[in-house]
Order: C-alpha cells, then sequence, then structure tokens
C-alpha cells in the first residue's frame, strides 16, 4: 500500500492516496487516524482481556447491521433536503445568481 499527499477531488490536501490491488481510494486522514486508533485499542484490549476484545470483534459486524437501516434512512432525508433546496433557489439561480 502506498500512501502520499493528494489534493483529491474534494480539493483538501490532508487526503491520503492509497493504492492497493483493488485500486485507488481517498481517505482524510482523521479517518485513517481514527481506524489506527481503533485497532491499537483493540490490541490493547486483547492483551488485557481477550474474550472481550473477541466478543468485541463478533458483535461488530451484528451491530452494523442494526444501525444501517437508520444510515439508508439518513441518506434518504438528506437527498430530501439537498431536492428541496435546490427547488427553493431555482428561481434564483435562472436569475443569474451564483452563490459561493
Amino acid at each position: 500500500m502506498e500512501m502520499r499527499p493528494t489534493a483529491g477531488k474534494s480539493g483538501f490536501r490532508n487526503c491520503v492516496l492509497l493504492r492497493s490491488s483493488a485500486g485507488f481510494g481517498e481517505v482524510s486522514i482523521n479517518k485513517l487516524t481514527k481506524m489506527l486508533l481503533t485497532f491499537l485499542f483493540w490490541c490493547v484490549l486483547l492483551v488485557l482481556c481477550w474474550p472481550l476484545a473477541i466478543l468485541a470483534l463478533l458483535l461488530f459486524p451484528l451491530v452494523w447491521l442494526l444501525i444501517l437501516p437508520f444510515r439508508l434512512i439518513f441518506l434518504l432525508i438528506e437527498g430530501f433536503v439537498a431536492f428541496l433546496k435546490a427547488v427553493f433557489f431555482l428561481p434564483a439561480r435562472l436569475l443569474g445568481f451564483r452563490g459561493s
């Protein structure tokens, strides 16, 4: 895996480009740090209390599946609000106003 700074599609400089056999993808530094800290915490938990670490490893996919419908509902609501915003600002855009 190769990591190098890039501006990316979003224009942010705090992204790294991860190159693997699957292809390219952008991951922010904050997300990468969070993943590494989570893994480090799990390793410490594995050393201190291995049954709890294994239980956490087994329960994570189940919790993710339980949270998934709420994430999908949030995406639908976010898309609907973006649609309403586009419809609401359409007359101003037709008259030539370009917001920042």
